[in-house]
Formats: structure tokens, C-alpha cells, sequence
């Protein structure tokens, strides 16, 4: 007998059993007296409009100090040597959304949860630095909580690229995060996608 679902091993059909509570939970289940309800990580917050930019050259904006507005007071060690030789070539517009994450979490999950959305640019990034360049309200957060991307740099790799704004020292930190690392992102915070 070939099933529809033969690549289970049968420890994850057990475990689907055991998360059902056993046989007992099995038989309610299709009998149609136990719901499954998938749990989110992200709650939308807002959509908005990202206006169209053609060429975007990261080592033009992304400086320590002001550049058009926006205050960068500290760039990680893995965002300058990944992103600052970045140009992106053909930005258009875009429909980005902010999402609070409801849970601590690592990247995998939010980025299975956005799907395709998940990447957006660092053109995506700098506009929103331009609206509230020295903390002022708006789409990001500038609470301390980080304000998280997912950016592919010059060789293709996708990061989770976050900026976070110091109020007590009046300056954005810009980092560039291995999204492979075992980091646990803290509730509260936010992600923008497309």
C-alpha cells in the first residue's frame, strides 16, 4: 500500500498522534470534535507605500553620522562588510508591511510565516530611515525594540538586517544578523515585509 504522505517517518506520525492526545485524540479528530487552529507569530500592523528609487547605492547612505536626515550612530561589524558594497539596481515600488512579533522567536519561523514576503531591500530600509531619521513617530519602532528586515546582501545571501533607535543617544544602530544563528528575536519587536 502506498500512502499519499510516505515520506513521514513514523516518529513524526507518532508525534502527530501524541500532539492529538493519543488514540483517544486521533478518533475525535476525525470524528470532527477537535479543531487544529495554526498558531501565528505575526500580527499586521500597517501597509503603506514604498516609493520607487532606481539605482540604490548602500555606501552612499549608510555612513556614521547624518547623511539626508537620518542619524546612524553605530553599524555592525557584518552589515558594513556585507551590505556597504551593495547597489541595487531597478527599485520599484512596493507595498511594505509592519508585523509585531507576538513571540520571541528565530528567524526561520518568521521568515516561513511571511513566505515570499519575507525579503525586502535595503532601499526599503533607507526610505523609512528618511522619515524618522532623529526618532521621530512613524512606521518603525522607537522604543529600543528592533525593526527587522530580511535583505539579501552583495553575494545573494539573505540577513536579518535590524535597525533599532537609541533614544538616550539619539542614534540609529544598524546590524546584520546571520539568520543561520540560534538567535531568538524578543517579542515586541517588529518585521517589515513586502
Amino acid at each position: 500500500m502506498v500512502m499519499k504522505y510516505g515520506e513521514l517517518t513514523l516518529g513524526q506520525m507518532e508525534a502527530v498522534v501524541n500532539k492529538l492526545g493519543g488514540m483517544d485524540g486521533v478518533k475525535r479528530f476525525l470524528a470532527g470534535n477537535i479543531e487544529v487552529v495554526v498558531k501565528k507569530i505575526l500580527t499586521l500592523v500597517e501597509t503603506f507605500r514604498h516609493v520607487a528609487g532606481g539605482s540604490f547605492v548602500s555606501a552612499e547612505k549608510f555612513r556614521i553620522g547624518e547623511t539626508d536626515g537620518v542619524k546612524i550612530g553605530w553599524m555592525g561589524d557584518c552589515f558594513k562588510q556585507n551590505f556597504l558594497g551593495k547597489i541595487e539596481n531597478g527599485v520599484t515600488a512596493a507595498e511594505l508591511k509592519t508585523h509585531k512579533l507576538e513571540q520571541d522567536s528565530l528567524d526561520a519561523p518568521i521568515i516561513e510565516e511571511l513566505g515570499d514576503a519575507a525579503e525586502t531591500t535595503l532601499a526599503d530600509l533607507w526610505e523609512l530611515l528618511e522619515k524618522q531619521g532623529v526618532g521621530q513617530e512613524g512606521a518603525l519602532l522607537i522604543n529600543g525594540y528592533a525593526n527587522i528586515f530580511y535583505i539579501r546582501d552583495a553575494h545573494d545571501e539573505l540577513w536579518a538586517v535590524h535597525a533599532c533607535w537609541f533614544a538616550d543617544r539619539g542614534f540609529w544602530h544598524v546590524v546584520a544578523c546571520s539568520i543561520t544563528l540560534p538567535f531568538r528575536w524578543r517579542a515586541g519587536s517588529q518585521v517589515v515585509s513586502r
